[in-house]
């Protein structure tokens, strides 16, 4: 947050501002830029002149900051820039922070933000968006293992709930970076509709699709708009996904891709599914 500070002595107002993130600098550059444009400055001294440039210069160095961050690149996430081990498996993409599809996609692995654009692509589609010879489509990389991840066409359902009950924990085994991991442990039953659309899925002569984690749903998002600027898809929906990352006994985790968020609410919630495999 902003730690906003109003000193006002004989008539001078000095204005401190601390910044913790980018994303909070560029969602308060109007407001800084307004605070800092030459305003006049009653001072019956030798000093009114020097505080107007100094005024002045303020204003026109927020107004190259904030208003055209593509001026301050040099502050965006790049590659082997640090990252913290709660940040693992999230997605960034070099030039605009977590909006892929831009310019070199990067993963946190705990330690680094670190470029997949070293990685290959499965032979006959090797892009991201590529349609392979099975009918599927190559949608990246693994966050985690880097493993190459598919996904079908199409959406496998509008209207599936993680579990059609509340109250048990049905996952012992937690994976917020797996969704196979989860898949496998939970029973092959309408009562978990969105894992048995995955589950009982062939497309490509494949029988070994899951439900995405919430990691790997979230790189999915994180991705999408290269994947969908293929042209072999059926577009996601600016809609919630499901995740099969359990949160206790009744809630799940979701993907948000109209804005990119993740939530958690009850299992019994109904949300598209897209299932993948790698």
């Amino acid at each position: 947050m902003f730690l906003n500070r109003i000193a006002r002595r004989k008539g001078i107002v000095m204005i401190f501002i601390f910044q913790n993130s980018e994303r909070e600098r560029e969602s308060w550059s109007a407001k800084l830029f307004c605070l800092c444009a030459p305003f006049p400055v009653t001072v019956g001294n030798a000093m009114t002149k020097q505080l107007r440039i100094l005024v002045f210069m303020l204003s026109f160095s927020f107004f190259t900051v904030f208003l055209f961050p593509s001026a301050a690149s040099a502050l965006e996430t790049q590659d082997g820039d640090p990252c913290v081990v709660g940040e693992t498996g999230w997605v960034r993409t070099t030039g605009v922070p977590e909006n892929a599809g831009v310019s070199e996609i990067l993963i946190c692995n705990g330690t680094i933000w670190e470029a997949q654009s070293g990685l290959s692509g499965p032979a006959g589609c090797a892009n991201i968006g590529d349609l392979c010879a099975d009918g599927t489509v190559f949608a990246g990389w693994h966050p985690i293992t880097y493993a190459h991840l598919f996904i079908p066409t199409v959406d496998q359902g509008t209207t599936s709930a993680w579990k059609t009950s509340t109250g048990t924990d049905d996952i012992a085994t937690d994976s917020t970076y797996d969704g196979r991991i989860n898949t496998n442990q939970v029973a092959n039953s309408t009562t978990f509709s969105a894992f048995k659309l995955c589950k009982d899925l062939g497309t490509g002569g494949h029988s070994d699709w899951y439900l995405p984690s919430q990691v790997e749903l979230y790189y999915l998002w994180s991705v999408h708009e290269t994947i969908e600027a293929g042209g072999n898809i059926t577009n996601f929906q600016n809609a919630l996904y499901r995740s099969s990352t359990e949160y206790l006994i009744n809630e799940a985790w979701y993907q948000n891709f109209s804005n990119g968020t993740q939530g958690k609410n009850t299992k019994t919630n109904d949300y598209r599914v897209r299932c993948v495999r790698r």
